[in-house]
Protein backbone atom coordinates (compact mmCIF):
# COMPACT_ATOMS: atom_id res chain seq x y z
CA UNK A 1 0.00 0.00 0.00
CA UNK A 2 1.24 3.13 -0.84
CA UNK A 3 1.27 6.13 1.56
CA UNK A 4 1.15 9.05 -1.26
CA UNK A 5 -1.93 10.05 0.81
CA UNK A 6 -4.38 9.36 -2.30
CA UNK A 7 -5.95 6.34 -0.85
CA UNK A 8 -6.47 7.89 2.39
CA UNK A 9 -7.98 10.69 1.39
CA UNK A 10 -10.78 8.58 -1.35
CA UNK A 11 -11.56 6.43 2.22
CA UNK A 12 -12.15 9.49 4.83
CA UNK A 13 -15.00 11.16 3.52
CA UNK A 14 -16.77 7.95 2.84
CA UNK A 15 -16.11 7.06 6.79
CA UNK A 16 -16.62 10.28 8.32
CA UNK A 17 -19.95 10.73 6.70
CA UNK A 18 -21.13 7.34 7.89
CA UNK A 19 -19.72 7.62 11.68
CA UNK A 20 -19.61 10.09 14.66
CA UNK A 21 -16.38 12.41 15.47
CA UNK A 22 -15.43 10.06 17.87
CA UNK A 23 -15.45 6.68 15.89
CA UNK A 24 -13.27 8.75 13.12
CA UNK A 25 -11.05 9.97 16.17
CA UNK A 26 -10.96 6.13 17.73
CA UNK A 27 -9.72 4.66 13.90
CA UNK A 28 -7.50 7.00 13.38
CA UNK A 29 -5.64 6.53 16.74
CA UNK A 30 -5.71 3.24 15.80
CA UNK A 31 -3.56 3.43 12.42
CA UNK A 32 -6.54 3.37 10.50
CA UNK A 33 -7.81 0.61 10.98
CA UNK A 34 -11.46 0.15 11.99
CA UNK A 35 -12.24 -1.02 15.25
CA UNK A 36 -15.13 -1.40 17.80
CA UNK A 37 -15.09 1.01 20.15
CA UNK A 38 -14.29 -0.06 23.44
CA UNK A 39 -16.58 0.23 26.90
CA UNK A 40 -14.00 2.10 28.53
CA UNK A 41 -14.12 4.97 25.32
CA UNK A 42 -17.69 5.13 24.73
CA UNK A 43 -18.28 8.00 27.83
CA UNK A 44 -14.95 9.68 26.15
CA UNK A 45 -16.60 9.79 23.05
CA UNK A 46 -19.75 10.54 24.21
CA UNK A 47 -18.31 13.31 26.14
CA UNK A 48 -16.09 14.31 22.87
CA UNK A 49 -19.21 14.72 20.51
CA UNK A 50 -21.05 16.78 23.53
CA UNK A 51 -18.28 19.47 23.44
CA UNK A 52 -18.35 19.46 19.80
CA UNK A 53 -21.68 20.23 19.50
CA UNK A 54 -20.84 22.73 22.08
CA UNK A 55 -18.36 24.14 20.38
CA UNK A 56 -20.39 24.53 17.03
CA UNK A 57 -23.11 26.31 18.74
CA UNK A 58 -20.59 28.80 20.78
CA UNK A 59 -19.39 29.50 17.83
CA UNK A 60 -22.50 30.53 15.88
CA UNK A 61 -22.88 32.62 18.75
CA UNK A 62 -19.75 34.28 18.59
CA UNK A 63 -20.38 34.79 15.34
CA UNK A 64 -23.62 36.19 15.45
CA UNK A 65 -22.51 38.21 18.70
CA UNK A 66 -19.79 39.74 16.54
CA UNK A 67 -22.65 40.90 13.85
CA UNK A 68 -24.51 42.50 16.74
CA UNK A 69 -21.46 44.23 18.18
CA UNK A 70 -19.95 45.46 14.39
CA UNK A 71 -23.59 46.57 14.00
CA UNK A 72 -23.99 48.52 17.22
CA UNK A 73 -19.71 49.90 16.55
CA UNK A 74 -20.99 50.97 13.50
CA UNK A 75 -24.17 52.78 14.82
CA UNK A 76 -21.76 54.29 16.99
CA UNK A 77 -19.21 55.66 14.75
CA UNK A 78 -22.36 57.34 12.90
CA UNK A 79 -23.31 59.27 16.54
CA UNK A 80 -20.04 59.79 16.76
CA UNK A 81 -19.75 61.41 13.13
CA UNK A 82 -23.03 63.54 14.10
CA UNK A 83 -22.04 64.62 17.46
CA UNK A 84 -18.63 66.22 15.86
CA UNK A 85 -21.27 68.10 13.28
CA UNK A 86 -23.66 69.41 15.63
CA UNK A 87 -20.60 70.46 17.82
CA UNK A 88 -19.31 72.66 15.14
CA UNK A 89 -23.00 73.57 14.14
CA UNK A 90 -23.35 74.72 17.65
CA UNK A 91 -20.16 76.51 17.71
CA UNK A 92 -21.13 78.34 14.48
CA UNK A 93 -24.25 79.26 15.99
CA UNK A 94 -22.14 80.65 19.21
CA UNK A 95 -19.91 82.57 16.93
CA UNK A 96 -22.90 84.16 15.48
CA UNK A 97 -24.16 84.91 18.68
CA UNK A 98 -21.27 86.69 20.32
CA UNK A 99 -21.34 88.67 16.81
CA UNK A 100 -24.51 89.43 16.88
CA UNK A 101 -23.96 90.38 20.40
CA UNK A 102 -21.56 92.79 20.04
CA UNK A 103 -23.61 94.38 16.72
CA UNK A 104 -26.36 94.92 18.81
CA UNK A 105 -23.79 96.57 22.16
CA UNK A 106 -22.70 98.51 19.37
CA UNK A 107 -26.13 99.98 18.26
CA UNK A 108 -27.23 100.45 21.91
CA UNK A 109 -24.27 103.28 21.96
CA UNK A 110 -24.81 104.86 19.11
CA UNK A 111 -28.09 104.99 19.79
CA UNK A 112 -27.16 106.56 23.67
CA UNK A 113 -25.34 109.09 21.83
CA UNK A 114 -27.95 110.20 19.26
CA UNK A 115 -30.07 110.47 21.86
CA UNK A 116 -28.35 112.10 23.91
CA UNK A 117 -27.23 114.34 20.92
CA UNK A 118 -31.04 115.17 20.05
CA UNK A 119 -31.77 115.96 23.70
CA UNK A 120 -28.81 118.23 23.62
CA UNK A 121 -29.93 119.74 20.24
CA UNK A 122 -33.70 119.79 21.83
CA UNK A 123 -32.40 121.89 24.65
CA UNK A 124 -30.59 124.35 22.71
CA UNK A 125 -33.58 124.58 20.36
CA UNK A 126 -35.62 125.34 23.61
CA UNK A 127 -33.05 128.02 24.92
CA UNK A 128 -32.64 129.84 21.34
CA UNK A 129 -37.03 129.90 21.40
CA UNK A 130 -36.49 131.43 24.53
CA UNK A 131 -34.00 134.12 23.30
CA UNK A 132 -36.27 135.15 20.66
CA UNK A 133 -39.77 134.94 22.55
CA UNK A 134 -37.54 137.53 25.05
CA UNK A 135 -35.82 139.73 22.32
CA UNK A 136 -39.55 140.12 20.72
CA UNK A 137 -40.98 140.69 23.63
CA UNK A 138 -38.81 143.78 24.97
CA UNK A 139 -39.74 146.75 24.59
CA UNK A 140 -36.76 148.40 22.15
CA UNK A 141 -38.52 146.39 19.51
CA UNK A 142 -41.79 148.06 20.15
CA UNK A 143 -40.70 151.49 19.54
CA UNK A 144 -38.77 150.82 16.30
CA UNK A 145 -41.62 149.64 15.40
CA UNK A 146 -44.03 152.41 16.51
CA UNK A 147 -41.60 155.04 14.68
CA UNK A 148 -41.51 153.46 11.47
CA UNK A 149 -44.99 153.72 11.39
CA UNK A 150 -45.41 156.55 12.14
CA UNK A 151 -42.23 157.62 9.66
CA UNK A 152 -44.36 155.42 7.00
CA UNK A 153 -47.50 157.83 7.39
CA UNK A 154 -45.64 160.70 7.16
CA UNK A 155 -43.68 159.63 4.23
CA UNK A 156 -44.84 161.91 0.72
CA UNK A 157 -47.45 160.42 -1.19
CA UNK A 158 -47.35 159.66 -4.94
CA UNK A 159 -49.87 159.58 -7.21
CA UNK A 160 -50.74 155.76 -8.63
CA UNK A 161 -48.40 154.23 -11.19
CA UNK A 162 -45.69 155.34 -9.44
CA UNK A 163 -45.20 151.64 -8.12
CA UNK A 164 -45.27 152.47 -4.10
CA UNK A 165 -48.51 150.45 -3.99
CA UNK A 166 -50.11 153.36 -1.84
CA UNK A 167 -52.97 155.29 -3.22
CA UNK A 168 -52.49 158.98 -3.66
CA UNK A 169 -53.81 161.41 -0.86
CA UNK A 170 -56.58 162.91 -3.23
CA UNK A 171 -58.22 159.74 -4.25
CA UNK A 172 -61.75 159.15 -2.66
CA UNK A 173 -61.56 156.51 -0.53
CA UNK A 174 -63.46 153.27 -2.52
CA UNK A 175 -66.92 151.81 -1.71
CA UNK A 176 -67.42 148.23 -0.73
CA UNK A 177 -69.82 146.35 -3.37
CA UNK A 178 -73.69 145.81 -2.03
CA UNK A 179 -74.03 142.63 -0.44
Amino acid sequence: MERDGSETVARWPAAAEAKSLSQVGAEFAAGGAPRAPSPDLAPLAQKLDQLIHENLDLRRRFALEEEAHAGTSDRLDGAYRRIQELTEELAEALRQVEVAEQEFTNFRAAYGRALESADHDALALRSALGEAQQALDTAPFRAFLAEARLAAERAPTYPAGTGSGRLPAEAPPQQSPPT
